[in-house]
């Protein structure tokens, strides 16, 4: 396995391509699903913009199966039934998709020790990786949106504050 216990990232690279995308959605789901609704997601006191927690909550779907949860769901169906040539084409096999995990799991990693700004660039690699499954599947980028709603939310990680007076 890698990846530490706690990141949010973690693959067994011996598993077959499909059974890692699947686990990537799986773990995608959970990660934005903690961003969103722990007060202190990985240590972190986050802050999202205004109320943007409050209608990216109710996007999400607080305790019912929410609008992502339908996508993530119906996207692991379809990586299921893919042809294999679409995962190549959209660099979705073998070692390929092992180097996009591994800087997932390493960006992760570094969020979660601390490094702020490390969120940015997981987010990047989480969205490249979500176009080459969309890609891959041919569907549309709502997954990729509703990554972006609780990325673009975030004001700020406690870390960086300014402090209130």
């Amino acid at each position: 396995m890698f990846g530490e216990a706690n990141n949010p990232f973690q693959f067994d690279f011996e598993k077959p391509d499909k059974d890692l995308i699947d686990d990537l959605l799986v773990q995608t789901q959970a990660f934005l699903r903690t961003l969103v609704f722990h007060d202190k997601p990985f240590g972190h006191d986050i802050k999202f913009v205004g109320e943007a927690r409050n209608y990216t909550q109710k996007a999400f779907g607080e305790e019912e199966v929410g609008e992502f949860d339908k996508l993530i769901m119906s996207c692991r169906e379809n990586v299921a039934k893919v042809n294999p040539e679409n995962l190549s084409e959209a660099g979705l096999i073998g070692n390929m998709l092992r180097a996009k995990l591994y800087l997932l799991v390493s960006w992760g990693e570094k969020f979660v020790a601390g490094v702020w700004r490390a969120i940015k660039y997981l987010f990047k690699v989480l969205n490249a990786i979500l176009g080459s499954i969309q890609s891959a599947l041919g569907l549309k980028d709502a997954i990729k949106e509703a990554k972006d709603l609780v990325a673009n939310g975030l004001d700020y990680i406690d870390k960086e504050a300014p402090e209130s007076n």
